[in-house]
């Protein structure tokens, strides 16, 4: 079969996951990522007339097979011992020492604050980042920083999926050492493409995966800004979290108002319009990554808003010399936390037993048409509970494709219709009015 027809197929069968790996692969730039407005993500279309068939796309797509197994064995060298966490050396609580940094960071700071001290110390030439468009305000970019300026200004969460590795095709063509940041897929992606590229095994000198639970369509922020009154041509600037910890959503329109909203009211509206293929994901805690982030969601660490802390996972020795040179060197504050305290704060257990779930629910109904991913990895038992949660989630999805139903669903849901919102102006200097 060509190789431009497996692709498609993939994309048919609701397996693409939007990564943008395929296109920043492909040697004869034969394929583009583009937006689909009907399910509001990114995917790839391949030029039938420019596609060699060399097979590299098919090869590198994690959407269809995810052989975990087999990339845990190439690089820790067995299976993990904790499949719910992943191969490990070592987990931490940890923040940003920069007070200011943490506070305008999704979480501690983390990430940004050991891209910034790469930096510093010349370790790397470059980052694989994603910030907010210059030219869409209200749609994620990545790209390839330069600087610790660029690092800070792409730093804090984006929920509206955007294909991050098409920046690849910047370290395939430019020499250098770089550092990647992504979530679970991209890192997964970029595992694959370095056993078929020798450029990104040598030029990609660590990886950051972020902890991610399901990745959020241009549908869900849609939703999201019917909700809130405000049209997306409008927008100037949107920022997801940040002003503190778990922090606040930051819309500026171009009549001068600013909107805020606070992360716990504005995000289960987002939730939605999840892609397909992300509910059919395993892998919250970027087990394939040098180092995974995210926020510390402990019971005991909730109440402590205002003062945001990352869950750090060191996966191997590299990672464990960048983090102990950063703690050592004051950029961060670091303290252990046991296997219980660190299976508690992701708990990937939930993920893996409901992909079981949603895996058994979607043969027996064929939902989508049967398109299931092959996966290749240790999964938890699940219960009949969670054969109920999938056939909940899956009718939620549905409905909420439907306008009409979705508009009385949120009027039915408490927690949507009373959502607080704080709204002022501001000066074209950005001062409040």
């Amino acid at each position: 079969m060509l190789m431009n027809t497996l692709i498609k197929n993939v994309v048919k069968h609701d397996l693409c996951l939007g990564c943008g790996t395929c296109m920043a692969i492909c040697p004869k730039n034969a394929i583009s990522m583009e937006l689909d407005e009907c399910q509001g993500v990114f995917l790839p279309k391949v030029d039938s007339n420019a596609c060699n068939n060399c097979d590299l796309c098919w090869v590198i797509c994690p959407g269809a097979v995810a052989d975990y197994d087999t990339l845990n064995r190439i690089l820790w060298g067995r299976v993990p011992d904790n499949h719910r966490i992943g191969h490990y050396l070592a987990g931490y609580k940890a923040y940003a020492i920069n007070d200011e940094l943490r506070h305008n960071c999704s979480s501690g700071g983390m990430v940004t604050a050991l891209l910034s001290y790469l930096f510093e110390n010349n370790h790397i030439d470059g980052a694989l980042v994603t910030g907010m468009s210059p030219e869409i305000p209200w749609q994620s970019k990545s790209f390839i920083a330069r600087s610790i300026d660029e690092v800070i200004n792409a730093a804090g969460s984006k929920h509206c999926l955007f294909p991050t590795n098409i920046a690849l095709r910047e370290i395939l063509d430019k020499e250098g050492r770089y550092a990647v940041v992504g979530l679970p897929c991209h890192i997964h992606a970029i595992r694959k493409a370095q056993l078929k590229s020798p450029k990104l095994k040598k030029r990609i000198k660590l990886s950051f995966g972020l902890l991610c639970a399901s990745g959020r369509s241009v549908n869900g922020l849609k939703t999201l800004m019917r909700r809130l009154d405000i049209s997306l041509d409008s927008v100037l600037s949107l920022k997801y979290r940040g002003n503190g910890w778990p922090g606040k959503l930051e819309v500026i329109t171009s009549d001068g108002e600013k909107v805020l909203v606070d992360y716990k009211s504005y995000y289960p509206l987002m939730c939605l319009h999840d892609p397909h293929r992300c509910s059919l994901c395993h892998d919250k805690s970027s087990e394939l990554a040098d180092l995974s982030f995210g926020d510390l969601w402990l019971p005991e660490e909730r109440k402590n808003a205002g003062s945001g802390k990352s869950i750090c996972i060191v996966r191997n020795e590299k990672a464990a010399l960048l983090f102990n040179a950063a703690a050592r060197d004051g950029v961060i504050s670091k303290s252990p936390l046991n296997e219980k305290d660190l299976l508690r704060a992701i708990q990937p257990d939930n993920k893996k037993r409901m992909l079981s779930a949603r895996l058994a629910f979607c043969r027996a109904t064929r939902y989508k048409g049967g398109g299931i991913p092959k996966i290749m990895a240790t999964l938890d038992d699940y219960t009949f509970s969670d054969l109920l949660n999938a056939l909940k989630y899956y009718g939620v999805q549905s409905l909420c494709k439907r306008r009409l139903a979705l508009n009385l669903y949120l009027r039915c849901k408490l927690k949507y219709r009373r959502i607080p919102i704080e709204r002022s102006f501001v000066s074209s200097a950005g001062e409040k009015i």
